[in-house]
């Protein structure tokens, strides 16, 4: 059990649903890993006490002070409390469905911290100052982004983490949170496409967007993402195959399985490649 700011205590409940006949619910894109990932938290799910990642027991910090950015619906999906990491069968079929997870999601929550820390490590580009807006709360959907800002949210870790670039392709529509502030994703984009020199970074998170974008008409090979799958960080390397397959056509079948070995992966994949070059040759 724990108490939020105004004293009261907060619990979590976690309920399960039918994905084809659950309520609106929102899904929630974060870091697992990196420094934020390191030290654990614990919260109250179910009356049960729950260890967590401090990344995500902040963004319950700040979902307890702007309740608000739910709307109406009160539902969230997040994979450390609705997977059962340790049990590997569940993990396989949940991994199986994640695509869907944040496909069928009426809206997606990229949480890019409280930005409590005064630096950031930024992974490729160097270290980020993190302004302080900790003084301002709520659902701010229309805040207003500058360039600087732009960069330094670019710069943010989470970028770099493999799943979130399904997370994001996939998604209806986007909220970015960092600082106890929000952007609307579009607003984001828009600013970003005006910079005469974006840098690595920024030129990432549009990529992204271009492969958002065109998903909509047109289907993925591994060969498409193969830059995007280089500069990706992931602490399971099998999750660099698992965690596109929601956005690459495969015609040979790849199914998530946390009991093989990455070199069956890597196998699978490269047949994957094959028979979709020369499939009809052969």
């Amino acid at each position: 059990m724990r108490r939020n700011s105004s004293g009261l205590i907060v619990v979590y409940t976690v309920h399960h649903f039918d994905l084809r006949t659950a309520p609106k619910y929102q899904a929630l894109s974060y870091e697992w890993g990196g420094a934020l990932g390191k030290a654990h938290h614990t919260i109250s799910v179910n009356r049960a006490t729950v260890t967590v990642t401090r990344n995500l027991s902040d963004f319950f910090d700040y979902l307890e002070n702007n309740s608000s950015i739910l709307e109406k619906e009160l539902w969230l999906w997040v994979d450390q409390l609705c997977i059962d990491q340790d049990n590997v069968q569940e993990r396989n079929h949940q991994v199986r469905n994640m695509a869907e997870v944040f496909r069928a999601a009426s809206r997606v929550l990229v949480w890019l911290g409280l930005g409590q820390e005064n630096k950031y490590q930024a992974g490729i580009d160097g270290e980020v100052k993190v302004p302080d807006r900790r003084k301002r709360r709520g659902s701010l959907q229309d805040s207003p982004l500058k360039d600087e800002e732009l960069a330094m949210l670019t710069l943010l870790p989470y970028w770099q983490r493999l799943w979130i670039i399904q997370e994001v392709v996939l998604a209806r529509k986007i909220l970015v949170i960092f600082n106890n502030q929000s952007y609307n994703w579009n607003s984001l984009i828009h600013i970003a496409k005006q910079l005469k020199e974006p840098s690595q970074s920024t030129r990432r998170v549009l990529r992204i967007q271009e492969i958002r974008q065109r998903s909509k008409t047109q289907s993925w090979r591994w060969n498409d993402v193969l830059t995007l799958l280089r500069s990706s960080r992931c602490t399971d390397v099998r999750d660099k195959a698992y965690g596109m397959l929601g956005l690459v056509h495969t015609t040979v079948a790849i199914v998530p399985d946390y009991e093989v070995t990455a070199a069956e992966v890597v196998e699978a994949v490269i047949a994957q490649e094959f028979e979709s070059w020369y499939g009809e040759a052969f």
